[in-house]
């Protein structure tokens, strides 16, 4: 609590002078000029800390303010826009009345045109959220579905590096056979298993646990383990953040984060598609770049990665999280191998497993199968993975003299794809001995010459170059065909948690109504019972007795209506020279808030008022003739 008075009182130091005595005189009833802001910061602080007071500021909550502060609590921080666009159905003078008055009342607080919850009521409004307010109950229960886990990981690198897709063909829209993608893959859409397969396509050979040699696909098992190791949430936003960029002017949470905080909210509640590409806009900070087709085209590609990876579900516009991704993981369990030498299991391997290395994936469904074949064999053998792994790994003997037999056909002649280096006799045993250098050599071919793999050129000949004392060494003749080796996983691991933990509804609310009557009653006895006092309890700025006295005197926001047209050309010239000033003007069929840009000079009643009409920006012109009332509201933009 501390640390939430203290940025309360920050707050109110850094407000302007003119709203600073506006909320004094609101709160305190009376203050005297000259004023000491220490003092009266103190007294303010005070009367949001007495019990009773917090109590009666509780009660004074109607549904559209709960509304609105349920989604400012969800959200963190918010912008009028942010608020208008959620709830599409409210008119953006509505919204703008109503957080200006949650400000003044000292619900919110307003910096640089963003709200948030004011720290010292905090705990007290968390009891009145309702998640009812924001979202719409569903009758179709979310459905589990598949979704991309490292079942799928492993199929799709096997089915990388097995040959199936040469280089050549490597858009899976291009396979030469169309249907391998349908039977690895049953349960997933084609289109879903191509925009997977891309994604991770794309991961693994920026990663380097794919890399390109001889017109092939080459795996490198121990850097696949950069992907291998995500869990399936961290694996989805990955492929997100490699294939998805954010415009540099956003200010949001980043990608990764706003896309686990969505689905944090899914998690409890389900919403229609457009409150949710709303929520998406706003923490990743989309909403604040001025083009709109782009954030929209950012915000779809976003949401259909989500869905393409089996993330979320979509039915009839309401979006739901797939209930199978909260699933707890359960330990792969193995049948016995079949006398085909197909390997079958349920649940979810380690990151570790090395089963796609040495066979070729068939199925990957509830149950995933993969087989064991003369050929998915001697490709794991040029891989590092011996005989005594693959039986250890199948607890099996049975198929020892299989693999012997294949093993010994494979030994007749060893082709080897990569780079020859030759050293001088005292260099030699820098290269043996080097220890960042052990992964990348193939073989010590004589006493001075090493095969080093070619797909990782250009990390040792850096760390040869180094040791030599040189910038670089020559390249080969023969060209290296090789990707970028940058990391491509961030070094955040996020989840999926509640954005709001689960909250005891606070059932004990008093009845403003009472206390309204209350209130007048106490000013009628100490006779100060005037317009403005009665304006201000049914505006709910006074919701205390104490605020209540004779003598007092409050601020209030310029109000000019009916026929003084001069009155009107005087609040508007009073508005053109702060340059943060908004001004809500009623005309006969509409309530429009407005930025003032200038006033045309001459006759009042003649006089013709241009604006820029929020939240678009639009400019129109108004004659003043037309303006039923005027309302200067100096304080919705600081």
């Amino acid at each position: 609590m501390m640390e939430a008075k203290e940025t309360f009182l920050s707050y109110l130091n850094a407000l302007d002078d003119d709203y600073y005595f506006f909320i004094a005189t609101m709160v305190l009833g009376k203050v005297q000029t000259p004023y000491h802001k220490p003092v009266l910061n103190t007294k303010i602080l005070s009367f949001l800390m007495n019990q009773e007071n917090r109590e009666n500021i509780m009660a004074s909550l109607d549904l559209m303010d709960l509304k609105y502060l349920s989604l400012t609590m969800l959200i963190g921080r918010c912008t009028l826009t942010d608020i208008h666009e959620f709830f599409h159905i409210d008119s953006y003078p509505l919204v703008v009345t109503r957080m200006d008055s949650l400000c003044d009342r000292l619900i919110l607080l307003r910096e640089n045109k963003v709200y948030s919850v004011n720290p010292v009521l905090k705990e007290d409004l968390k009891g009145l959220y309702r998640s009812s307010y924001l979202f719409e109950e569903s009758d179709e229960p979310a459905n589990n579905q598949p979704f991309v886990d490292r079942n799928v990981l492993f199929a799709m690198l096997n089915l990388l590096s097995n040959g199936s897709v040469p280089v050549r063909e490597a858009n899976a829209h291009h396979f030469t056979r169309t249907d391998k993608l349908d039977k690895v893959f049953p349960q997933a859409t084609k289109e879903q298993a191509v925009t997977v397969y891309e994604s991770i396509k794309a991961m693994a050979l920026d990663s380097g646990a794919i890399s390109i040699a001889s017109g092939r696909y080459i795996l490198n098992p121990e850097k696949a383990k950069v992907l291998t190791r995500l869990d399936s949430l961290n694996l989805m936003l990955s492929a997100i953040e490699h294939r998805i960029s954010l415009p540099s002017k956003c200010d949001g949470i980043g990608l990764s984060a706003s896309c686990s905080r969505l689905l944090g909210i899914l998690k409890s509640h389900c919403m229609n598609l457009r409150q949710a590409m709303v929520l998406l806009e706003i923490f990743t900070g989309l909403d604040r770049i001025k083009d709109a087709k782009k954030s929209n085209d950012i915000l779809n590609d976003v949401m259909d990665m989500m869905y393409r990876f089996g993330f979320i579900a979509i039915n009839h516009a309401i979006v739901h999280l797939n209930p199978a991704v909260m699933a707890e993981d359960i330990a792969t369990s193995r049948t016995s191998l079949d006398t085909n030498l197909v390997v079958s299991y349920y649940g979810t391997p380690s990151y570790d497993d090395i089963l796609y290395i040495f066979s070729d994936v068939l199925v990957c469904d509830k149950m995933a199968s993969y087989v064991i074949c003369k050929e998915s064999y001697n490709r794991a053998l040029s891989l590092g993975i011996t005989e005594d792994q693959i039986i250890d790994y199948l607890k099996s003997e049975d198929i020892k003299a299989q693999l012997t037999q294949w093993k010994d056909s494979f030994s007749r002649i060893t082709l080897y794809d990569g780079i020859l280096i030759k050293c001088d006799s005292a260099f030699t045993p820098v290269v043996m001995m080097h220890p960042d250098l052990q992964e990348h050599i193939i073989q010590r071919i004589d006493e001075n010459l090493f095969l080093m793999r070619r797909s990782s050129f250009h990390e040792w000949q850096s760390i040869l170059a180094y040791a030599l004392d040189m910038h670089h060494l020559p390249i080969p003749v023969s060209e290296v065909e090789t990707t970028a080796n940058q990391s491509i996983i961030s070094a955040q691991n996020y989840e999926i948690n509640d954005v709001i933990p689960p909250i005891t509804p606070k059932e004990t609310i008093k009845d403003w109504s009472k206390i309204k009557a209350e209130l007048i009653e106490h000013a009628s006895k100490l006779g100060c019972l005037t317009e403005d006092v009665k304006e201000l309890i049914k505006a709910k700025l006074i919701v205390s007795k104490d605020q209540i006295g004779k003598g007092f005197k409050y601020a209030s926001m310029p109000t000019i209506s009916g026929f003084d047209f001069n009155a009107k050309i005087s609040a508007i010239k009073s508005a053109l020279k702060g340059k943060s000033s908004l001004m809500r003007i009623e005309l006969p069929n509409e309530t429009v808030i407005v930025k003032p840009v200038e006033v045309s000079k001459g006759d009042a009643r003649n006089s013709v008022l241009k604006v820029e009409v929020l939240p678009d920006g639009l400019e129109r012109n108004i004659p003043v003739s037309s303006i039923f009332r005027i309302t200067v509201l100096r304080w919705s933009i600081n």
